[in-house]
């Protein structure tokens, strides 16, 4: 019996998945999907699709999150997100995207991760203490549950930018649930930003952009639709990364005739951290080997 458990949007109760038997593939790989994006406009469905709410209730905590495709494994898929929106909790929920073959949204899942085992080991995997980042790995046939032929977007690290190819002034989009807070059935406001700054030492890039809270574990891509990227956009090299970190200050407010900074009022400060795709890749197949057993026991 499955430790994962699902229930639609639209539903209150959880139902528990069995999937010890049951074995879906997912209707588009990775390469299929690269086959079929033909314009600016299948990329952007793509990336839009590939990513996930992640909500800690317990901790009234709300981040975002990436499915990525784990190479020569089609019977899962792995969660990325950061390590600071999910550690300590007991659980996670995340709202995929279920989609049809032209990656319009149809239908919505949501799926609850234990962090542990009921053997106690953990589900998630930290790489490294630096790294703001936590991956974990979902069946298939827990993505795929309906009787409709639905896709789930992913992609895999053909599409991640070689770190030698971020410049600062790079003009960047980011997806994500900021707030907490999605249009029509889970589709996660789309915004701009640029590469302001590369730290070297500790391998992070720094991004100029309104971000708020909920925008952690946000893919950061290449703005493709810009005509100077089209050599990255053409060869499909886009992904950037994820944010992090994002950078507020408190509000001062008028306390008798002097003013202090407020508990509560902050203000953005719009500059966020990304943890670059070239660490993701370094970790990316250690994380998958480790957890795949985890979840077969």
């Amino acid at each position: 019996m499955s430790i994962l458990k699902y229930r639609k949007e639209s539903t209150v109760s959880l139902l528990v998945l069995i999937f010890g038997s049951l074995f879906l593939s997912c209707s588009a790989s990775s390469q299929g999907i690269k086959d079929k994006v033909d314009s600016i406009k299948d990329l952007f469905k793509i990336f839009e699709t590939m990513t996930v709410r992640v909500e800690d209730y317990k901790r009234q905590s709300r981040a975002t999150g990436i499915l990525l495709k784990i190479k020569d494994n089609e019977n899962y898929r792995m969660l990325l997100t950061n390590r600071h929106s999910i550690e300590g909790a007991d659980s996670i929920e995340i709202v995929v995207s279920q989609v049809d073959n032209e990656f319009t949204i149809i239908d919505t899942l949501r799926l609850r991760i234990p962090m542990f085992s009921r053997k106690g080991d953990s589900l998630f995997y930290f790489p490294k203490e630096h790294l703001d980042i936590a991956c974990t790995i979902i069946p298939i046939a827990a993505l795929i549950r309906s009787n409709r032929n639905v896709v789930i977007s992913t992609i895999d690290t053909s599409f991640f930018v070689p770190d030698e190819r971020i410049r600062i002034g790079l003009d960047v989009l980011f997806f994500g649930y900021p707030q907490a807070i999605w249009s029509n059935l889970n589709s996660p406001f789309v915004r701009t930003g640029t590469i302001s700054a590369i730290d070297t030492l500790v391998h992070t890039y720094f991004l100029e952009a309104n971000v708020f809270g909920g925008s952690s574990g946000s893919p950061v891509f290449v703005d493709f639709r810009n005509p100077s990227n089209l050599d990255m956009s053409a060869a499909r090299k886009v992904f950037i990364g994820i944010i992090a970190k994002t950078f507020i200050s408190p509000l001062k407010v008028k306390s008798g005739n002097d003013y202090k900074s407020s508990d509560s009022l902050v203000e953005n400060a719009n500059l966020a951290i990304i943890m670059p795709a070239k660490e993701i890749k370094l970790v990316f197949e250690e994380s998958a080997q480790k957890l795949i057993p985890r979840f077969k026991d």
